[in-house]
């Protein structure tokens, strides 16, 4: 049995595109996505891959991913 301690949520350097505010990373049992420190404006990580900073690309090393 695993046990995954990582973080549920993380802030990024990441502005919105909306209102310009920092975005979050955040993760479910199901699912991750960006989310805004803002307006809470929630998007799809595939929009922000591009500009993927440090703390993104750290959230998403420690996030599990079922590949079935």
């Amino acid at each position: 049995m695993a046990f995954f301690s990582n973080s549920r949520e993380a802030i990024t350097t990441i502005a919105c595109p909306k209102c310009q505010k920092f975005l979050f990373i955040k993760r479910t049992c199901h699912e991750a996505h960006m989310q805004c420190s803002g307006c809470k404006t929630v998007f799809t990580l595939q929009e922000f891959i591009p500009q993927m900073d440090e703390a993104m690309e750290k959230f998403l090393e420690g996030l599990y991913a079922n590949r079935i």
